[in-house]
């Protein structure tokens, strides 16, 4: 009797830890930095080989080569931006001196232009001047998404960048030292919320930020409940096949 009533215990006390780890909503998955210009159509990270099917915004894409800007608008007003998010994301940031290098000679890498067939251009690059930059994505639906960063690296000097995601549950952070030319892409998996989510970008020593966000949708997430029916019922399960 005593063996019974430790192996319900037992099984209570996995699902329990399942439904926890179910709870997470910030995970990193990792850096790709081998995809180089083929976002769309050669990507590491995801099964589908492309970033941001659901949506994305690439800073300056639509910006002619060589030109650099101080204080460059980051929204969607800005036509000089290539955005397409989600329904129900908006881009934000605090930040009104962000500078913005168009690219020249893919001396920041190339990347693909999902506007215009995918064609390789030169990589823009948001620069952060000093410091840390902060910019904030706006949910009014609740969904959760696949994030992929998008930073550049160029001009053969290295930058080490790290990179804060916070969903107002807590943060989790992705440091990569980029000593190629080129972009490298820092993938979260973000569960479905309506919080905003807060990214901060620092790097040394060239104080490079951000060339873009892509959005990937996340597979549905069974409800902790579920997850507790589900482990209960599977310990009910073991415990006949015990008796």
């Amino acid at each position: 009797m005593i063996m019974k009533n430790k192996t319900k215990l037992t099984g209570f006390v996995l699902t329990l830890g399942l439904a926890a780890s179910a709870s997470a909503t910030i995970t990193v998955l990792g850096v790709d930095s081998t995809a180089g210009a083929n976002w769309r159509t050669a990507a590491n990270l995801e099964a589908d080989n492309e970033y941001g099917t659901a949506g994305y915004v690439v800073f300056g894409l639509n910006e002619a080569d060589a030109v650099y800007n101080a204080n460059f608008d980051v929204s969607s007003a800005n036509a000089a931006n290539a955005y397409n998010l989600p329904a129900g994301i908006s881009v934000s940031t605090i930040d009104t001196n962000i500078g913005m290098w168009s690219g020249n000679n893919a001396n920041f890498g190339e990347i693909e232009d999902p506007g215009n067939g995918n064609a390789i251009t030169n990589s823009p690059v948001l620069a952060n001047s000093t410091g840390t930059r902060q910019f904030t994505l706006s949910r009014t639906i609740d969904a959760g998404y696949r994030l992929t960063l998008l930073t550049a690296s160029g001009d053969n000097q290295g930058t080490e960048f790290t990179l804060t995601v916070n969903d107002g549950s807590g943060s989790m952070i992705s440091n990569y030292d980029h000593a190629a030319n080129g972009l490298a892409y820092h993938v979260f998996d973000v569960s479905a919320g309506t919080s905003d989510i807060v990214i901060d970008i620092a790097s040394t020593a060239e104080n490079r930020s951000l060339t873009g966000i892509g959005f990937d949708a996340l597979p549905a997430v069974p409800e902790p409940g579920s997850t507790l029916l589900l482990g209960i019922s599977m310990a009910g399960i073991a415990l006949r096949r015990r008796r």
